[in-house]
């Protein structure tokens, strides 16, 4: 008996090693404990497949966690969806009609007509599961120095970046409201010293369509990772 006991608690150990932290993780960064998360997930994908996508059937009552992309995904009878949270605001991630969206607003050529883009971009729209009919906009803007450029003070990189941010901006925003702007900014020098990339985060708020301003940008808190 004792034997046994020692083999089991010899096999048991190292998967509690491992899955320990990984449900830690998940509470942590997902916001809710496992199985209970997964559950809250699928019926909130559920409720918006409803009004979005009334043909549509969920293949299972729980959604799977991917600990990679931390998001949560369900598989329906006709595509797939994806639950995640975005600066504690959950959305509903769905290809098909952000991709559609995307195209009715021609977002690609407005991002193009004005020119060279000053980093990368992306456009992204979710949906809260209890509306379908409004997405939620987001727009990030990278943007970095040019090699052998001296590293900026910090109201220095604040002024690049708001730069950026209000082209882009000012390309997108007629099309549709940005719900929510970040600008990333990441220095050659201080990357290599680092060993890694470090970025310079400035995100912003615009409930109700408010419109993007310098001083915004200029007087946001900055965030470094």
């Amino acid at each position: 008996m004792k034997k046994h006991m020692g083999i089991s608690l010899l096999v048991l150990f190292p998967v509690l090693f491992i899955m320990v932290p990984l449900l830690l993780y998940a509470v942590l960064r997902m916001g809710w404990p496992p199985v209970i998360g997964n559950a809250a997930a699928a019926r909130a994908m559920r409720n918006y497949a409803a009004q979005a996508h009334p043909e549509w059937e969920a293949k299972s009552a729980w959604a799977g966690y991917n600990l990679v992309n931390d998001d949560y995904g369900l598989d329906f009878t006709y595509g797939e969806l994806h639950y995640d949270r975005d600066n504690g605001l959950w959305l509903v991630r769905d290809e098909r009609r952000e991709d559609a969206l995307r195209s009715e607003l021609g977002i690609g050529w407005r991002l193009k007509e004005g020119g060279e883009l000053p980093g990368y971009v992306l456009w992204n729209a979710g949906w809260r599961p209890g509306d379908a009919e409004m997405p939620y906009i987001s727009l990030r803007v990278d943007c970095s120095s040019r090699q052998g450029d001296p590293i900026p003070t910090e109201e220095a990189m604040r002024e690049i970046m708001a730069d950026h941010a209000l082209e882009v901006y000012g390309r997108v925003a007629p099309a549709a409201a940005v719900d929510r702007l970040s600008v990333h900014y990441s220095h050659h020098a201080v990357n290599a010293e680092h060993g890694g990339t470090e970025w310079n985060i400035i995100t912003v708020d615009l409930p109700e369509g408010t419109a993007l301003t310098r001083e915004q940008i200029l007087s946001a808190p900055l965030t470094v990772r």
